[in-house]
């Protein structure tokens, strides 16, 4: 939780770019954010790792395993990147870090829901070995507009 005000400084930049597939809050409060990270932090089967630039927080991932004991091995991850740090590697690298954290805390499979609008995290969860499982039409809503979400996993060990 000692990352919690920058997580919210980098939260609320990225709700500013209007992308896709990032649940927007023009008033995130200290507490939102603190509630959104404490099942992280609090849960065997959660993680937030981060990447940071001269201190300041850059991209983050953050996993969630099923919270039912037959469903405690799975989960699914979100993953965001500043503006000016996409495209350089740091989105593998957080995903590949989650990967080598997953087989210590019992995840044997990875999920990852990309919206339709995304082809570049389309294009790098495909090359990290994730496979489409299906689609969800109109999942979405983006400014009035109905977006499908790709549902795609990769199954570990």
């Amino acid at each position: 939780m000692n990352d919690a005000a920058e997580l919210r400084r980098y939260a609320i930049a990225l709700f500013g770019e209007k992308l896709p597939g990032i649940f927007r809050r023009d008033d995130l409060t200290m507490e939102q954010e603190i509630e959104f990270l404490a099942p992280h932090v609090e849960r065997d089967n959660a993680v937030m790792f981060v990447a940071e630039d001269d201190g300041q927080i850059v991209g983050n991932i953050g996993f969630s395993g099923g919270k039912l004991a037959e469903l405690a091995h799975a989960g699914e991850f979100g993953i965001s990147l500043a503006r000016g740090y996409r495209g350089r590697g740091i989105g593998t690298r957080l995903i590949r870090v989650l990967e080598g954290w997953a087989p210590g805390h019992g995840i044997t499979r990875i999920e990852v829901h990309a919206f339709s609008t995304n082809p570049g995290g389309l294009r790098l969860y495909e090359r990290l070995g994730y496979e489409h499982e299906g689609l969800l039409r109109r999942a979405a809503m983006v400014d009035g507009e109905p977006v499908d979400i790709f549902v795609l996993s990769k199954l570990l060990g």
